[in-house]
Parts: C-alpha cells; structure tokens; sequence
C-alpha cells in the first residue's frame, strides 16, 4: 500500500483531536459545573494552628471531613478559623481560602478548555479538510 500526502496527515489531526477533547474534558472536569455532576463536593473544616512558620503562613490542623478518626495538618494562612479542603483529584485535601471558591485557578481552567475546544475544532476540520481535498 502507497501512502500519500493526504494519509499521514489523517493520523497527525487524529492525535491532534483526541488531545483537544482531552484538555476539554479536564477543563470541565476541574470546573464547579465538573463537581456538582462527578458528586464530590469540597468541605469546610475548622483549623487549628500548631506553629507559626516564616511568611505569614501557620502549620494548621484539621480534621479530615472524609476519614473522622484521622487529623491532618497543612501551612495556612495565620488567623484563618476555617478553610475548605478540596475534594477531588489533584487537588484533594489542599486547604483553599472559602472567599476564593475553588482550590484551582478558575482561570486556567478557562483558558484550558478554550485550548482543548481550539484543537478538538481544528483536528477535526483541517483533518477532513486534508482527507477529502485532491
């Protein structure tokens, strides 16, 4: 069989489409849209500082909200009362200011899913656009 031009190009926007829908996915996935649908929310816990480390930050523990029994400590920010532990993965058990919401840059997860929505596009047209051009 002679491959052409028009058959290597096929299998590169492949590639380039699945890699697309996969930053797409992982954008929504680490979204609050992603953790209402996937049922994990993030939860509220109270801290309590153990030592003050440099820079304006404390050694803190908190009881894990999903294993009771189990205590955990993070550095946080000194004189915080509560915080929010991030449920999922690969933020799961980061402590995360309650005010900001996600323990995630809402805006890398923006300009994740504008990527991935770019390449998943553009994989499909310009790999029909190569397969059927003569």
């Amino acid at each position: 069989m002679v491959r052409g031009p028009v058959s290597r190009w096929v299998g590169v926007f492949r590639w380039v489409t699945l890699l697309g829908l996969g930053m797409l996915a992982f954008a929504v996935w680490s979204s609050p849209a992603g953790e209402s649908a996937a049922g994990t929310y993030d939860e509220r816990v109270e801290l309590h500082p153990v030592e003050r480390r440099g820079g304006g930050g404390c050694l803190m523990r908190y009881t894990d909200p999903w294993e009771p029994e189990r205590t955990r400590t993070a550095v946080f920010r000194c004189g915080a009362e509560t915080a929010s532990v991030a449920g999922r993965w690969p933020w799961r058990g980061r402590l995360y200011e309650t005010a900001d919401g996600t323990p995630f840059p809402a805006g890398a997860a923006t300009a994740l899913g504008v990527v991935g929505t770019i390449a998943a596009v553009g994989g499909v047209v310009l790999g029909c656009y190569r397969t059927f051009a003569r």
